[in-house]
């Protein structure tokens, strides 16, 4: 699905805000005005600050061609208005419609947080078990053994990725190169 989807938001306090943030960051979607009769709503505000239009007139916002107007005021005499004056291609998604889309989002925005704090976790986890295999080594053993663990370790803090490696290599005061050769070794 390649073709854009132009959208309109009636509605900018707390729910049409939150439609706005989210579908600004959607590839194939464009917000092209965001309406709400107070200048000082939040989307209006947010919404200029990014340079979409904004208005503060249901007949105005009418005018503009888009695909979809999501009516997030919930107001039944906002969302008659739009019908009447809305063009006969472009679909209205209701005021219902939009608060289930807003559950949807408030998931999804759940989900991300759950999964930004479960990376956070895994990072703490791991500094306690390379601080746990630190410790450890109480006893003398052979620098080629001590090497790869602490190559081991560094992989595990910083990932295998090229990045990942680079930082290794920083960390252990080696360069890239001599860090694949050591892995190669092992």
């Amino acid at each position: 699905m390649s073709s854009r989807v132009y959208v309109g938001i009636i509605g900018a306090g707390k729910g049409g805000t939150s439609i706005y943030k989210i579908l600004r960051g959607i590839e194939h979607v464009e917000v092209i005005m965001v309406c709400d009769i107070s200048d000082k709503a939040p989307g209006i505000m947010i919404a200029s600050h990014d340079g979409i239009q904004t208005c503060s007139s249901i007949e105005v916002f009418c005018q503009q061609e888009m695909d979809v107007i999501i009516e997030a005021t919930g107001v039944p005499e906002v969302q008659q208005r739009i019908e009447k004056l809305k063009s006969r291609h472009t679909s209205l998604m209701e005021a219902e419609g939009a608060n289930l889309m807003m559950h949807i989002i408030k998931e999804k925005e759940n989900l991300s947080e759950i999964k930004r704090l479960q990376v956070k976790l895994d990072t703490i986890l791991s500094s306690a078990q390379e601080a746990i295999e630190v410790a450890d080594i109480e006893e003398l053993m052979p620098l080629d053994v001590l090497e790869k663990k602490m190559i081991r370790l560094a992989l595990q803090r910083y990932g295998e990725s090229v990045e990942g490696k680079k930082k290794a290599a920083q960390t252990l005061n080696i360069s890239l190169a001599t860090l694949y050769n050591k892995i190669k070794t092992f």
